[in-house]
């Protein structure tokens, strides 16, 4: 009789300590469900509230072009994807007039930046361009009076007319996969003091700050601050670039 209300005694112990341990180990779970639930939300909270700030378009392809900024930070860094597809391009004035924006990152991917994309941000004063870029549009950094350099990538084929019009730039070397330049793209660039060109570009060059086509039959470019009051034309030059 003795032993067996030893037994029975045990019996319930062992339940006992099962059931506690069940418990405790449910609880534990369900307090890792609950955090990995919050944190998930937040982490679709941040996704929800940072996409507000963007109008988009998606492109025949299936990408993404940035189509407008809509929030009010000063340093904003570009999605590399929206609603779950890649950003390929900054579209036309995405950011036009933008004059809260400071500095910009522009995500690997992009291949092209719009028309007007950043024209008359007066404060944008530094600018990340990834290698991806081959595209710079018509006016895209007009009116940046506030942008004194901007390092484009090697891989950028074209830049669209008037591109860098009444911009700050100071200097700017214009990268060896450059084959088409735009129509007055630094006029009115009255701080520019030196146009380079990267020694292997094919189709264009520079001397002492000065550009030219690569044979150096055409003047491209002056800069308004190149140091000096007289200027030597070198010969050979044919044309002259109004």
């Amino acid at each position: 009789m003795k032993k067996r209300m030893l037994a029975v005694m045990f019996m319930l112990s062992a339940a006992a300590v099962s059931t506690g341990c069940f418990a405790g180990n449910v609880k534990a779970a369900g307090q890792e469900g609950i955090a990995n639930i919050e944190e998930i939300a937040g982490a679709e909270a941040a996704d929800t509230a940072d996409s507000e700030n963007w109008e988009w378009a998606v492109l025949e392809n299936g990408t993404v072009s940035v189509t407008q900024y809509k929030g009010e930070a000063a340093q904003v860094q570009i999605p590399s994807a929206l609603d779950g597809k890649a950003v390929t391009s900054i579209g036309n004035r995405a950011f036009y007039r933008n004059t809260a924006v400071t500095s910009v990152i522009i995500p690997d991917g992009v291949t092209a930046i719009g028309n007007y994309a950043f024209s008359g941000c007066s404060g944008l004063n530094d600018i990340k361009i990834p290698d991806s870029v081959a595209d710079i549009g018509e006016g895209a950094f007009s009116f940046c009076e506030s942008l004194a350099g901007i390092m484009l990538p090697d891989h950028a084929a074209s830049i669209g007319d008037e591109a860098f019009i009444h911009s700050g730039l100071k200097e700017i070397r214009l990268p060896a996969g450059l084959v088409q330049l735009g129509k007055q793209v630094f006029r009115e660039c009255r701080s520019l003091a030196a146009v380079e060109t990267a020694p292997d570009n094919t189709a264009y060059a520079s001397e002492n700050g000065v550009l030219f086509n690569k044979a150096k039959t055409e003047l491209i470019q002056y800069p308004m601050r190149r140091e000096g009051t007289s200027y030597e034309v070198p010969a050979g030059v044919q044309d002259i670039t109004e």
